[in-house]
């Protein structure tokens, strides 16, 4: 009966260590990965413009600070101690938060494409309505030249250093609220391309 609950007792330990062995292994990883998944958010949220660089730059800056205060901790003995670990888990909740706020605010780094857009469906709108008859093929032919000048007065624009001043996109802003309205009064005009 001894040996039986001696090999017990030995079994139990085994069992508790191998688990609470991997279990602190996971926690040090997990902070890693999670570092790991947070510098992969900002990566991607720069490629798809939803950060601007200034953003990004202090995104990286905070994951620069974490990694710093993590490697200040591991130095007195490569274990975290709850407490150093729970601090850390909190500056890595904090910079998540800090993530998600800032590729969800209303900044963007391609406010370019606002007037792409406006663009593209303008387009679409002087398709249409060719194809519904609204539109006559002169009227049709004028609105596409005047789209034609906008995207040239775009160009140019862009050729003084890739990106726009101010006053150069609130000048195309008008150029293509004075377009949409010409569409408008177009398709909506006595002229019919059916009579």
């Amino acid at each position: 009966m001894k040996r039986f609950m001696k090999w017990f007792v030995m079994v139990a330990l085994v069992a508790a260590i191998i688990p609470a062995a991997s279990l602190a292994q996971g926690r040090r990883n997990g902070v890693n990965e999670r570092q790991q998944n947070q510098r992969q958010r900002v990566r991607q949220g720069v490629r798809s413009g939803e950060l601007t660089g200034v953003e990004a730059a202090r995104l990286r800056r905070q994951q620069s600070q974490i990694q710093l205060n993590e490697a200040r901790a591991r130095r007195s003995g490569g274990e975290f101690t709850p407490q150093e670990r729970a601090r850390i888990q909190g500056q890595l909740d904090r910079s998540s938060e800090r993530i998600y706020q800032q590729k969800h605010d209303a900044q963007d780094r391609i406010p370019n494409n606002t007037i792409n857009e406006r663009q593209d469906n303008q387009r679409d709108r002087i398709r249409q309505g060719v194809q519904s008859g609204e539109l006559t093929p002169v009227e049709a032919a004028r609105l596409r030249r005047q789209d034609a000048q906008i995207r040239l007065n775009e160009a140019r624009a862009r050729q003084s250093g890739g990106e726009f001043t101010p006053r150069e996109r609130a000048r195309i802003q008008r150029q293509l609220n004075r377009e949409s309205r010409r569409i408008y009064r177009q398709k909506h005009d006595a002229q019919d391309r059916n009579p």
